[in-house]
């Protein structure tokens, strides 16, 4: 697992900040969402999704090399997953 940078670790905080304050209790007891806000989350989630598609795409692309061409990477077999996530360390 990668470390938040201080940055990363505030957007973090904002989005939940922002998912809890979208949702509006009204006087019926019963919660409504304000349109905007689900826009704006259906259009993060989709774009976390697309990411992370692209990320196990390079993880599976990068599983098939052998060790020697990983080696050429400068990237252990264990190291896969971590590098494709976080980048070189």
């Amino acid at each position: 697992m990668c470390d938040l940078s201080a940055g990363a670790k505030v957007k973090v905080v904002i989005m939940a900040t922002n998912i809890t304050n979208s949702v509006a209790f009204g006087n019926t007891g019963h919660f409504s969402v304000q349109p905007k806000r689900v826009d704006n989350f259906a259009a993060r989630l989709v774009e976390k999704f697309q990411s992370w598609r692209m990320r196990e795409a390079a993880i599976n692309e990068l599983s098939q090399f052998s060790d020697l061409e990983l080696a050429d990477i400068g990237v252990g077999r264990q190291q896969i997953s971590t590098f494709v996530r976080c980048g070189r360390r």
